[in-house]
C-alpha cells in the first residue's frame, strides 16, 4: 500500500498498515516530517481551540486521548521520549469582549462534562507568574495537553522503519492511475509502481495529485514561528495577543503563529517576526529580553469550510486524510491510524461523515 506524504498523517497511517501486516511504502516530496508537522507547536488543545457545537470537537478530543498511549508506545517501542506534558493550556482575556468569549466556552465545555474553569486576573500570579498581569482574567482546561512535534516525528519515523515501512524521501509522488474506477498504480518522476490502495497525506499539496477526479480542496495558510532562550519560566501553554507560547522541558520558548494567505511562500519576513515579537511580548513582557533563537514557516493545510477532509475518495481505493489545519498535532496520528482503517476496508472506530471529502464535490 501506499502513502502519499511523510508528515505525521502519513507516518501514523504507515505505522498502522505496517502493524496490521500490510507492506507500505511513504513517498515525501522532501525529507521525512519536515513540512506542518515539524513547523508546529506541539498544542494538544481541542478545549481551548475548538467551539463546543462543532463535529470536530469528538473527533479532537479522541485526538489528544491518544497521545497519552502514543507517547508510552513510542518510548517503549523507539525509546524516544516525545516529551509529553499535561499541565493544561491557560487562554488570556485583555478586554471585557476577550472575557466574556472565554466564560461563554468554560460554561459551554462544563455542560459537555469537560473540566474548565475561570480563573479572576488576581490568582493568575499565581498559577503562570509570568503572565502578563494587565490580563482581567484566563480560562484554565488543566486536561489539554502539549508535545514536543519534532520529537514525535522522529519517534513516528522510527517505529515505521522498525515495522518494515519503506520511506522514499525527495521522491514525490506525482499522481494515481485508475482503472474501471479504482485505483491499480501510482507513479513518480521515473516509476509506475501497482498497489490496490492509496492514502493522500499530502497535507497543503493534496490538491496536487494527478488523476484525482474528486482532488479535495485544500490550500496553504503560512504561519511564522519562533523560538526563545533565555526567557521566562512558563508552565502552561499560554494563549493571549492572537497567538501562543508553548515551553518546551529545555526550557525554549516556543511562538507562534502568523496566518497568511500567501499561497506556498514560505519566506520568513520581517513582518511576520514582528509579529511574533508583539504575541510573545503581549503574553509575557520578560519575553523582551529573551533571546530569539530560531525562526520559521510552516504551510497549514486548511478547507473552504475549516473541517479536516477524511475519508474515501472519488475513486475506490483512495483515501484522503488532510486539512488538519491548525489542529495537525492534535488530530495527527488518529487521522492516520483511521486513514489506514479505511484503507483496509476496516470500519473506522469514529463517524467521519462530518469530514467525507464528497461534501465538496455535493456542494
Amino acid at each position: 500500500m501506499i502513502v502519499a506524504g511523510a508528515g505525521i498523517v502519513g507516518l501514523s497511517a504507515a505505522c498502522e498498515l505496517a502493524k496490521k501486516g500490510a507492506r507500505c511504502i511513504v513517498f515525501d516530496r522532501g525529507q521525512a516530517g519536515r513540512e506542518a508537522s515539524f513547523a508546529a507547536g506541539g498544542i494538544l488543545s481541542p478545549q481551548a481551540e475548538t467551539p463546543p457545537d462543532s463535529p470536530l470537537l469528538p473527533l479532537a478530543l479522541k485526538g489528544r486521548d491518544r497521545h497519552i498511549s502514543l507517547a508510552e508506545e513510542l518510548l517503549r517501542l523507539t525509546g524516544v521520549a516525545v516529551e509529553h506534558h499535561r499541565y493544561g493550556v491557560l487562554s488570556l482575556a485583555f478586554s471585557d469582549e476577550e472575557e466574556a468569549k472565554l466564560l461563554s466556552l468554560v460554561e459551554a465545555q462544563k455542560k459537555l462534562g469537560l473540566r474548565a474553569e475561570m480563573v479572576p486576573g488576581g490568582s493568575l500570579a499565581r498559577i503562570e507568574p509570568a503572565a502578563d498581569p494587565r490580563a482581567k482574567s484566563a480560562a484554565l482546561f488543566p486536561d489539554d495537553h502539549r508535545v514536543d512535534n519534532r520529537r514525535l516525528l522522529e519517534g513516528l519515523k522510527a517505529l515505521a522503519q522498525s515495522r518494515g515501512v519503506e520511506i522514499r524521501e525527495y521522491t514525490a509522488l506525482r499522481g494515481l492511475e485508475a482503472k474501471d474506477g479504482r485505483v491499480v498504480a501510482v507513479a513518480t518522476d521515473t516509476e509506475r509502481i501497482v498497489t490496490p490502495a492509496l492514502i493522500n497525506a499530502l497535507g497543503a499539496w493534496a490538491r496536487q495529485l494527478a488523476g484525482d477526479p474528486g482532488a479535495p480542496p485544500v490550500h496553504p495558510v503560512k504561519g511564522h514561528m519562533m523560538s526563545l532562550v533565555d526567557g521566562p519560566a512558563l508552565r502552561h501553554v499560554v494563549y493571549g495577543n492572537h497567538g501562543y507560547i508553548v515551553p518546551r522541558v529545555d526550557g525554549r520558548l516556543i511562538v507562534g503563529s502568523t496566518m497568511e494567505e500567501v499561497g506556498f511562500d514560505t519566506r520568513v519576513t520581517a513582518e511576520g517576526v514582528a509579529r511574533l515579537i508583539e504575541i510573545a511580548t503581549g503574553i509575557a513582557a520578560a519575553t523582551k529580553k529573551a533571546t530569539i533563537a530560531e525562526t520559521w514557516t510552516g504551510l497549514r493545510p486548511a478547507t473552504p469550510d475549516g473541517l479536516p477532509v477524511i475519508g474515501k475518495g472519488a475513486v475506490e481505493g483512495l483515501v484522503v486524510a488532510g486539512g488538519l489545519f491548525r489542529n495537525g498535532i492534535l488530530l495527527g496520528p488518529l487521522v492516520g491510524e483511521l486513514a489506514a482503517a479505511l484503507a483496509l476496508g476496516e470500519t473506522p472506530a469514529h463517524d467521519l461523515k462530518p469530514f467525507d471529502p464528497a461534501r465538496f464535490a455535493r456542494r
